[in-house]
C-alpha cells in the first residue's frame, strides 16, 4: 500500500484529530523526499501547496504525500542481556567443579569455606624402611610443615613445603640412646624443640633447643634429675614471650612426677618446679598437649 493510499484510508476511518496527526507525521517525510531527489519532476511535485502541507495542521496535499519516497523506520527493541555469574563457592549450592557447599564459614564441619571436603588428604610421607616415628608439628607463617619425631635412634626434625616436598632435614644425637622430639612450637624467630637426650643409652635426659631455618641449634639446655629418667614432651610460648616446657621427671623415691621449667628467649632458666605424682617411671603423658 502506498503511502497516498495509506492517507486516504485513514482519512476515512479515523476521527479529525487522527487527521491532524497523521499530517504532522507525514510532512518530514515529504520534506525528506525532496532534498534526496534532485530530478525536475520531484522539484514540479514539491509546489507551494506542498509548502501549505507542512504547516497545516488541517489537510494534507496529494501531490505532497506522493512525491519522492518514503523512507519507513523501523525502531528495534534490544533484549536485557544477562550475566552468568558462573559458580559462586559458599552459595549453598554445589556448582560443578565444587566438592561440597553448604554455604558455611566455618572449616573442618564436614565442607570447608573453599567448598572442598574437610579432612581431604593433600599429601602424604611414608618413611623408608627402618625405624623411624612422627610425634610432634607445627605450622610456620609460610605455611611450612614442621615435624619432630625419632629416625633410628637419633633426634630427627623435617620441614614440608605446603606441597609436601621436604626442604630441610636434619638428625641429632648425643648418647646412642632413644632419643626423640616430643614437642615444637615457634616463636617470632624461632623453632623451639623439645623431647630427650642421653649420655647413655639407658640414661634419658630433659632436652629443650631453639633452632633456625636450617635446623641448627642456637642454643639448648638438659635437665638430669640423677635419679632416673627424664624428658621433655611438651613446650608453649606465653604471652609474654616465655618459653614454657613440661615433662616428666624422676625423684629419690624411686617413682616419677611433673616438671615444668621456664626459659627466656635466649635460653636462660627463669624458673624450675616439679611435683611427685608417684607414677610409675615408665609413664608417658598422654592427651592433646598444653595451653597457656
Amino acid at each position: 500500500m502506498t503511502q497516498s493510499h495509506l492517507q486516504s484510508w485513514e482519512d476515512r476511518q479515523t476521527p479529525d484529530h487522527a487527521r491532524a496527526r497523521w499530517t504532522v507525521l507525514a510532512a518530514p517525510l515529504a520534506i525528506a523526499a525532496t532534498l534526496s531527489c534532485s530530478s525536475p519532476s520531484a522539484e514540479t511535485a514539491t509546489d507551494e501547496s506542498t509548502t501549505n502541507s507542512t504547516t497545516d495542521t488541517g489537510a494534507t496535499s496529494d501531490d505532497a504525500t506522493t512525491a519522492g519516497s518514503t523512507t519507513e523506520t523501523t525502531e528495534t527493541t534490544e533484549e536485557p542481556q544477562t550475566t552468568d555469574p558462573g559458580t559462586v563457592c559458599g552459595d549453598g549450592v554445589v556448582d560443578p567443579g565444587e566438592d561440597c557447599d553448604d554455604g558455611g564459614d566455618v572449616n573442618g564441619d564436614g565442607c570447608n569455606i573453599d567448598c572442598t571436603t574437610s579432612a581431604t588428604l593433600l599429601w602424604e610421607y611414608r618413611s623408608e624402611s627402618g625405624d623411624q616415628s612422627i610425634r610432634s608439628l607445627a605450622v610456620d607463617p609460610r605455611g611450612a610443615l614442621i615435624v619432630g619425631g625419632r629416625r633410628g635412634v637419633d633426634r630427627w626434625i623435617a620441614r614440608f613445603t605446603s606441597e609436601g616436598v621436604i626442604e630441610q632435614s636434619s638428625d641429632y644425637t648425643s648418647g646412642g640412646g632413644a632419643e626423640t622430639v616430643l614437642g615444637l612450637a615457634l616463636t617470632p624467630t624461632q623453632l623451639i624443640a623439645v623431647g630427650n637426650s642421653t649420655t647413655a643409652p639407658s640414661a634419658r635426659d630433659f632436652w629443650v633447643a631453639s633452632l633456625d631455618d636450617e635446623g641448627v641449634i642456637a642454643w639448648e639446655d638438659t635437665y638430669d634429675s640423677g635419679w632416673g629418667g627424664d624428658w621433655a614432651s611438651q613446650v608453649a610460648i606465653s604471652s609474654e614471650g616465655q618459653i614454657i616446657v613440661a615433662g616428666i621427671t624422676s625423684f629419690e623415691s624411686g617413682t616419677t612426677g611433673l616438671i615444668t621449667r621456664s626459659y627466656d628467649d635466649a635460653g636462660a632458666l627463669l624458673w624450675s618446679e616439679s611435683i611427685p605424682l608417684d607414677l610409675d617411671p615408665n609413664s608417658f603423658p598422654l592427651g592433646p598437649g598444653m595451653t597457656i
